[in-house]
């Protein structure tokens, strides 16, 4: 004897759909309400790889939006605690179609001196206490800006009278003055990108800012 069906009408003409199987009845969702969670479904999915474009998109942004170099000048201060200073500017050129604001910490730049074969340069033995604070910067359409990155609160032993003093991201090393164009400097600034008030803590993990690849050291 074959099973009949509980409606005559069948699914998606107003009734509800029966499923035999093995003597047992199981209810068959309507074609539309099956239509509107499949396209839920879909829309989820589409989620997951839309917003991790979209958030890495806007990290490569700001990083392309924002021209860096550096430019390096000698200083000569006979009676400081280092006689002959290397400044360091970090140059960067608003490339954007308006303002760029972020926030970071200038002392916590990552910097490192190599040699002409491209080896890292240890540092002399050194005692330091530099303050350490994030605050908010604003670089404003089509400007461009010398940002002094070097500082001082280190003291290095070595020969400080015959050589050059270079002090960034809390770090130092000391140079031969005859021969600084055989080293080059690599920096790397962290922070939080599109945020100007300096008041508000940032939130989440910081992100790549500014970006120099290893750079000749040229006094001008």
């Amino acid at each position: 004897m074959k099973p009949k069906s509980a409606n005559k009408r069948g699914a998606g003409k107003g009734g509800f759909a029966v499923l035999w199987h093995d003597g047992r009845a199981w209810p068959a969702l309507p074609d539309r309400e099956r239509s509107v969670k499949s396209m839920r479904s879909i829309v989820f999915a589409l989620s997951l790889i839309v917003l991790p474009w979209s958030w890495a998109c806007a990290e490569v942004q700001f990083t392309n939006v924002v021209k860096a170099s550096l430019v390096f000048r000698e200083e000569s201060i006979p009676s400081g605690d280092y006689p002959h200073l290397l400044r360091v500017f970090l140059c960067l050129e608003n490339q954007h179609d308006s303002d760029v604001s972020w926030v970071c910490n200038s002392t916590e730049v990552e910097a490192e001196v190599l040699d002409r074969a491209g080896k890292p340069v240890p540092c002399p033995p050194s005692l330091s206490s530099i303050p350490s604070n994030a605050y908010g910067y604003l670089l404003p359409h089509g400007s461009r800006l010398e940002w002094l990155i070097s500082h001082g609160g280190i003291s290095m032993r070595g020969q400080i009278k015959e050589q050059c003093a270079l002090i960034v991201g809390g770090r130092g090393w000391l140079l031969p003055r005859d021969s600084l164009s055989s080293y080059s400097l690599r920096l790397r600034l962290r922070g939080w990108p599109w945020t100007r008030d300096e008041r508000i803590t940032p939130t989440g993990g910081q992100r790549i800012l500014f970006e120099v690849p290893p750079t000749s050291i040229v006094v001008k």
